[in-house]
């Protein structure tokens, strides 16, 4: 019986993955629900294919008692080729209902579209770092930083 409730849950979860999402991590950034501001979150995407376009997302996971509307966040994006752009982002943690995100319990999960339909001028390794830029170096209750990248598919093409 626990074989089958497994093999069912796994079928549920490989049916429900984004065929189109090429990258999805996230990382917690020191073990202990905070973030200070020195520890750098390091992802490397492999972009393969240029000639299409790419949503890409930034996601936090933290816990009720996060006590920030926002979270600002440095993003420093180096290409394959080491061109190196820097990106500041306000990532929207709470409006005038409360928490942004799917809540369980006291712990949220939101994602964000940070870049929308961009074109990635050469393939290889796209290396993010993220880092957040709050007025304290320490923030508390946050769980994982993460992003996500996904294929952009026209309309036509999925007909």
């Amino acid at each position: 019986m626990k074989h089958i409730l497994m093999a069912f849950i796994a079928v549920i979860l490989i049916s429900s993955c984004n065929e189109n999402r090429i990258y999805n991590e996230h990382f917690d950034p020191s073990g202990n629900l905070e973030w200070n501001r020195s520890e750098i979150i390091k992802h490397d995407i492999e972009i393969i294919d240029i000639s299409i376009k790419y949503n890409l997302f930034l996601t936090l996971r933290f816990a009720v008692g996060y006590s920030f509307p926002v979270c600002d966040i440095i993003i420093i994006e180096t290409s394959p080729s080491g061109k190196v752009n820097e990106y500041t982002y306000r990532f929207l943690t709470r409006d005038e209902y409360g928490y942004i995100g799917d809540i369980a319990g006291d712990i949220i999960d939101h994602e964000d579209l940070w870049q929308e339909n961009i074109e990635f001028e050469e393939a290889g390794i796209y290396q993010y770092e993220l880092s957040h830029d709050m007025t304290d170096d320490k923030i508390h209750m946050v769980m994982e930083v993460g992003m996500m990248v996904d294929k952009v598919v026209s309309k036509e093409s999925s007909q």
